[in-house]
């Protein structure tokens, strides 16, 4: 059955490259932005993999990671961050403290650098997605 990831970017051209790329490699993609009622479009979207832009004017992929994590509907979809702030050194030595003041939320079951290595986040979404 094919797969679905919702991708959460400010950025259309960005959002658009790593959708056509998901696509051609047999996954079903949905777009939202960070302006969107995102549980919402989740409740009807329905998607097995979040991919979130951290950094986005207006609401940040922080505060929507944090809600995601706050909803028993959701709490269980992965979710893949994406950033140039931060590396995944960073990450892996701070956690999400990294993002936030104080670390009591959940890491992300992904992290991808930018610029967007496609390979890398191939082999992660397959990963998180192979049942």
């Amino acid at each position: 059955m094919e797969k679905t990831i919702l991708i959460i970017d400010d950025e259309t051209d960005i959002a658009e490259y790593i959708g056509a790329v998901l696509e051609d490699n047999g996954y079903q993609v949905v777009s939202a932005r960070p302006v969107d009622p995102i549980i919402q479009h989740i409740r009807d979207k329905k998607p097995d993999l979040v991919v979130l832009d951290v950094m986005m004017p207006g609401r940040s992929g922080v505060s929507i990671y944090r809600e995601l994590r706050s909803h028993p509907e959701t709490t269980a979809i992965p979710v893949v961050l994406i950033s140039g702030m931060a590396t995944k050194k960073e990450i892996k030595e701070k956690g999400m403290a990294t993002f936030f003041d104080e670390s009591d939320i959940a890491m992300p079951e992904g992290f991808i650098e930018k610029p967007i290595r496609i390979p890398a986040l191939l082999e992660m979404v397959e990963a998180l997605l192979s049942d």
